[in-house]
């Protein structure tokens, strides 16, 4: 018997309805079996601060036995030990009455605190007790907005997403190497906001903007692209086993990529409510004791898992 109208019409809108409903479940599996942890890999605990709380952490480094965090909400950087016992903390002081805005950290071979700041659009160097000594480079206008940190090999890497660029510097702030422009082709960037080095001189951007990873030799000649599935790439790191981690603050977690860009797993959410990511933006790995630290932003703390 033909179909009238009326019942053509239900029937359609039951098949849309199951349609969804197959779509969410396809949807639903596909990400549970991506955001399963690595065997090994486990929440440990937070790092909230001691005395003044932390604020909307973003940049995170260590050096020896030290932890230091920019305390970005609250002008300031602390200073833990690695299990997260607070040591000291230091302001950001900029000029005037302007309240600072600390935003990425590194630590050089000298052990002088390289901290990038947002309101004056700057490099800022500490000694190792926080005293704070000049700006880097010295050179004016040699930097336009720097954000994410890294050293390797006695060189500094920046992200400079005033002029969309890559600037390697030695460390005594002389411009070795920049490369990169605005756009979204190869070896091209929209905001990067985060930089990792390998230990052979790999190096890997965050491209936020473009939601990507881009990939580039020593020379600062493209090679690849990871095209995981990202909202905004931000804090990026490498492993003692040569993975790299790449916060994707959107996504409220971190995804895991072999040197090729293959994607092998996904952590942060899959979780305990305690251990769970909430905007999270730097991240640093101790490969000593196989610790990992997040910035882990919304929730005002330290997020600290193992692998």
């Amino acid at each position: 018997m033909a179909l009238n109208r009326k019942n053509l019409i239900a029937l359609l809108i039951v098949l849309s309805m199951l349609l969804v409903v197959l779509v969410g479940l396809a949807l639903y599996y596909y990400w549970q079996n991506e955001l399963k942890v690595e065997p090994g890999f486990k929440f440990l605990f937070n790092i909230s601060g001691d005395g003044k709380e932390l604020k909307t952490p973003l940049g995170v480094a260590l050096s020896d036995n030290k932890l230091f965090v920019t305390d970005s909400g609250n002008s300031q950087v602390q200073v833990f030990t690695k299990k997260g016992g607070y040591l000291f903390s230091f302001k950001v002081v900029i000029s005037g009455d302007k309240k600072s805005y600390p935003m990425r950290i590194a630590v050089g071979d000298d052990g002088n605190i390289y901290v990038s700041e947002i309101t004056e659009q700057k490099i800022m160097v500490f000694d190792p007790s926080g005293t704070y000594l000049h700006d880097f480079p010295k050179e004016d206008k040699v930097l336009v907005k720097p954000v994410a940190l890294a050293f390797a090999g006695g060189k500094l890497y920046v992200t400079d997403v005033g002029d969309q660029s890559i600037k390697i510097f030695s460390s005594r702030g002389r411009l070795l190497r920049k490369f990169g422009r605005d756009g979204d082709g190869e070896g091209e960037f929209a905001f990067p906001n985060g930089i990792a080095v390998s230990e052979d001189g790999t190096i890997f951007v965050a491209d936020s903007n473009n939601s990507r990873v881009q990939v580039f030799d020593g020379n600062g000649r493209f090679l690849r692209v990871f095209k995981g599935r990202f909202s905004l790439p931000r804090g990026i790191a490498t492993d003692g086993e040569g993975r790299i981690h790449v916060v994707d603050t959107f996504a409220q977690m971190v995804r895991v990529f072999n040197k090729g860009g293959k994607l092998l797993f996904s952590y942060g959410q899959d979780v305990v409510e305690e251990g769970k990511l909430s905007f999270p933006n730097g991240i640093a790995i101790d490969d000593s004791t196989r610790q990992i630290y997040i910035a882990n932003r919304a929730k005002d703390c330290v997020s600290v898992w193992s692998y």
